[in-house]
């Protein structure tokens, strides 16, 4: 398209996305006709308009890269944990286990990964202290992340809690 069209990456993105091309199309048009890295992709899907799970789908079918590879890539565009977990469950069919495992391979803390288990798979407790476990983390700082975050109750088991405590209120003063 580069060279048919003088259009630059970003043109042709637009161009392609107005004519309903999958981002996979696009991606794969990024790295083979305008020999875009991973990352700059990555940056014009971004300004494009695409979400996270869709430049992780580019990244794995118009890039060909394992899912530890995408992870680097999003991390080093910018995308906080949480995003790059959700790219991975969603282009990647990734399941905790080997998400969580990636993440810390690319780089991320204990911390990090913690919050991403807990907002993309919705893992608390033990077992998301099993996860951090199996995915490398020493006890030393998976102690240290739920001293940060507490028991990383999910946020259906806050509202929960929160609801019986306000209906506890309401109720006492009857």
């Amino acid at each position: 398209m580069n060279k048919a069209y003088n259009k630059t990456a970003k043109e042709a993105t637009a161009l392609m996305k107005d004519a309903n091309y999958t981002v996979d199309q696009i991606g794969s048009t990024l790295n083979k006709a305008y020999n875009k890295t991973a990352k700059e992709a990555t940056e014009v899907l971004r300004d494009a308009g695409y979400t996270v799970d869709q430049i992780g789908s580019a990244l794995s079918k118009g890039y060909n890269l394992a899912a530890k590879e995408a992870a680097g890539v999003l991390k080093e565009a910018g995308y906080v944990v949480e995003d790059v977990g959700r790219a991975l469950q969603s282009a990647y069919s990734s399941s905790a286990d080997a998400a969580s495992s990636v993440l810390k391979q690319v780089g991320y803390g204990a911390e990090d990964v913690g919050k991403a288990m807990n907002s993309v798979f919705n893992k608390t407790g033990k077992e998301l202290e099993g996860l951090l476990n199996k995915a490398g983390f020493s006890a030393q700082e998976v102690s240290g992340a739920f001293k940060k975050f507490g028991s990383w109750t999910s946020g259906a088991t806050k509202t929960v809690e929160n609801f019986g405590k306000d209906a506890a209120k309401v109720l006492s003063g009857w």
